[in-house]
């Protein structure tokens, strides 16, 4: 299901957040970045937010908690883009197995 987002304003963090656990318990990961993907015509989309990693940078929540910031704020949707996704990926351990998430949007006026 995707969340829906209001434009021009910033998004609450949690809303796109990306969340791991393991064994039922939150962690931290060793590598995460996301990039933020418009869908609007097609998929896999165009790339609107170049890839950016956040494992112990702004986004960092809270342990096992990553939120979506760019330049340390929270992102802001505009009109334009009306579909997207933000593709998020991780490792749990150096050079360990990468996972993706994706976390579906759409933007309303």
């Amino acid at each position: 299901m995707a969340s829906t987002l209001i434009k021009d304003e910033k998004h609450p963090f949690d809303l796109l957040a990306l969340y791991v656990a393991v064994e039922g318990k939150m962690v931290d990961a060793y590598s995460v970045k996301f990039k933020i993907m418009d869908a609007s015509a097609s998929l896999p989309g165009t790339e609107i937010v170049a890839e950016t990693i956040v494992t112990t940078g702004a986004g960092h929540l809270g342990t096992g908690r990553y939120g979506v910031a760019v330049a340390g704020l929270a992102w802001t949707p505009t009109a334009t883009r009306k579909r997207g996704y933000v593709r998020w990926t991780y490792t749990l351990v150096s050079g360990g197995d990468e996972y993706v998430v994706l976390r579906y949007f759409e933007v309303v006026t």
